[in-house]
């Protein structure tokens, strides 16, 4: 009880006209461990260029998306344009295989064409699938 008629605070007093929230401590949010890396990047740092293209040859026809079919010879063919001896060299990289989806979705963009546009997501998507690499890169 108080002296004088002054009421004890509760924590919601009026402060400058409005009301003060309750005074209690907040949990910081649960967060979700990052998901597990897919595709053969996630166990390997480095491919060989025979694995590459191993990989490449015994991966699904289908496009992920919809997008049609791609041979295996095209994705061998698609190998040797895309990660060519001079840049990539023995080994193909994690971050050769993202050098080469950022190029591809830039060409996308900046294809005028729409058949060229369609030819070249296919290749972005049939890569992304054979790698595990998706979204940003």
């Amino acid at each position: 009880m108080a002296l004088f008629g002054k009421k004890e605070p509760t924590g919601r007093e009026p402060i400058g006209g409005g009301w003060q929230r309750p005074l209690r401590f907040s949990r910081p949010p649960r967060r979700t461990p990052p998901p597990a890396p897919k595709g053969p990047f996630a166990t390997k740092k480095d491919l060989s260029r025979p694995e590459f293209r191993r990989l490449l040859g015994k991966a699904p026809f289908s496009v992920p998306g919809g997008w049609g079919t791609i041979s295996g010879k095209e994705r061998v063919a698609m190998e040797k344009e895309l990660f060519p001896y001079a840049k990539s060299g023995e080994l193909i990289s994690e971050s050769d295989a993202k050098r080469v989806l950022r190029e591809l979705r830039k060409q996308e963009y900046t294809a005028k064409k729409p058949e060229e546009q369609s030819k070249i997501r296919r290749q972005r998507l049939s890569l992304e699938g054979t790698t595990g690499l998706k979204g940003k890169y």
